[in-house]
Parts: C-alpha cells; structure tokens; sequence
C-alpha cells in the first residue's frame, strides 16, 4: 500500500511523512453554502446567506527521512449577507509554511510534530471563516495508525494544533480525526471531523468574540493510475458558535511525486 493512502487533505495531510526526495501534491475545489448561522448564545437562525467557492493546493515534499515540508493555500471568492452587513472577498486564503519532523514510525504507527508559520489572507474574520486574524504560528502534534485485515485495510490519524499570535498570546485550537477503510488497492473511504475554537480579536485589540465550529466530512478517493488519486467528498457544520452552518462539495486530484 502506498503511503497516500492515509493521506487526508481536508486533515492538513497526515501523520505519515514523505520521504526524502518524494512528495505530494493535493488539489482541492469546493463549493460551499449556508443559510443559516449559529448565534452567541449557539442557537441557530436564518439569515440571507452565505456562499464560498474555493480551488486550495496543498504541497508536501520529503526534504530527509524524517523531516517534510509541507504548505498550502487556496484562492477564494466569498459572499456572506445578512441583515446589517455584506462581506465579499476574492484573493488568497491564509498560508501555511512549514516543517513536519516524524519522530516515530513503525508498521502500523506514525508519529509528527510540525511548526508553522500562518500568513493572514486579510479576510474580514467574523461568522464566515473560523480561522485566525492575523499572521500565527502553529504547532501541530500528528498521531496515525493502521491495520491490514482480511477484509481491508482501517487507518486513523488524529491531530491536534495550537495557534498563537505573533507576540505568543494564544489565538485559536484545531482538533482533527480520520478514519478511513481501504477495501482494495484503489479505493478509500474516509470519514473525518472537524473542530475549531478562536478567540477573536476586535480592532482595538481586544478579545471580542468567542467562536467555534464541529463539522464532518465524507469522501471517497479512488486511484485512477499510478501515482494519481481522485477524491469526491461532502462536508457539513454540525454545531457551532458564532458560525455559519455550512454545507460544501468537494473535489480532488492527488498526485506523487
């Protein structure tokens, strides 16, 4: 089995590393869509509504054994409407530059570390991206495992990432987990979620606004010729705070190299 085959590019990729030499390159399109919201106080409401397209690239390149670079980053065109604002954005999304260091890995297990430098795509951020405002820095703690059986092979990876502001006062946590089945050679199926928590920051500084999001997504990969993996998922918001409750579409195409 090829290592892409663990690889989750909705996870920030994974905990297996390329090796040296090698790479990956993931491309992503996604459509996405809301009409409702979550308040403070998490209830949930109508609004008039939210819509993201997306192409995002990610890259992973084997630089030792155990050291990877990895980055990404997308260009967006966003429209959120409600009652008292519109936000429209076209341009780059934030941008991930980083080191992923493996410091375990046997059959069946992997282990990571990465350190991050995230550079802030100037989005307005309010209900439509729980993400971070302003430049970060990133650490990342990766965990994967897998089992070949008779009937398939099972994989999971899980990861959880702190964010920090450029003075190091805390910004935001990301947790991630996948679990994923193999059947053949050439087809994956994995199911992931996501969750979010930011603190964010008002223009004076301050911290304004608490605001966090669950999600899950599905996909299905399948390996159309060596080395080349397509991807057809969906994702969806299942709670949240001060968020809006997406509903999205997404394609892909995986190629090593």
């Amino acid at each position: 089995m090829t290592c892409v085959g663990w690889f989750t590019p909705s996870a920030q990729a994974g905990a297996w590393n390329q090796k040296a030499g090698e790479g990956l390159i993931i491309t992503t399109s996604g459509w996405f869509h809301a009409d409702d919201l979550f308040q403070d106080d998490t209830v949930r409401v109508d609004f008039l509504g939210y819509t993201k397209s997306e192409t995002r690239i990610w890259i992973e390149s084997g630089l030792t054994k155990k050291l990877t670079f990895v980055g990404n980053t997308a260009y967006q065109d966003l429209d959120y409407r409600d009652d008292l604002s519109r936000i429209t954005y076209q341009g780059l999304d934030d941008i991930e530059l980083g080191m992923q260091w493996q410091f375990k890995r046997k059959e069946g297990l992997a282990a990571a570390i990465r350190a991050s430098y995230i550079i802030d795509s100037g989005l307005d951020n309010r209900f439509p991206d729980v993400q971070s405002n302003g430049d970060t820095v990133e650490f990342r703690a990766l965990l994967g495992q897998s089992k070949e059986t008779l009937i398939g092979d099972f994989f999971h990876d899980t990861q959880v990432a702190i964010r920090v502001d450029t003075l190091g006062i805390f910004d935001s946590i990301h947790g991630t987990t996948t679990l994923g089945y193999k059947p053949t050679d050439r087809w994956s199926v994995m199911a992931q979620g996501f969750a979010d928590y930011t603190e964010n920051l008002a223009t004076d500084g301050s911290r304004d606004q608490v605001r966090s999001q669950i999600s899950g997504q599905l996909s299905l990969v399948h390996q159309f010729k060596p080395g080349r993996y397509a991807q057809l998922g969906g994702k969806l918001t299942l709670d949240g705070r001060n968020a809006v409750k997406e509903r999205a579409l997404i394609i892909g195409v995986w190629t090593e190299y």
